[in-house]
């Protein structure tokens, strides 16, 4: 008995510190950092310059 004890104390004692060094170092490393620097980047700096540059310029100089 005294032995599964102790053997249950490493368990507990190991399996924290992989899980909270791995999961969450990763998670909050990789997935915040590319999302924020990523998506908000490219939508704000394409989509809204090849709209206002190129359908009122089209759109004014033809008619």
């Amino acid at each position: 008995k005294e032995i599964l004890a102790e053997a249950k104390k490493l368990n507990d004692a190991q399996a924290p510190k992989e899980e909270d060094n791995n999961k969450p170092g990763k998670e909050d490393g990789n997935k915040p950092g590319k999302e924020d620097n990523n998506k908000p980047g490219k939508e704000d700096n394409n989509k809204p310059g090849k709209e206002d540059g190129n359908k009122p310029g089209k759109e004014d100089n033809k008619k």
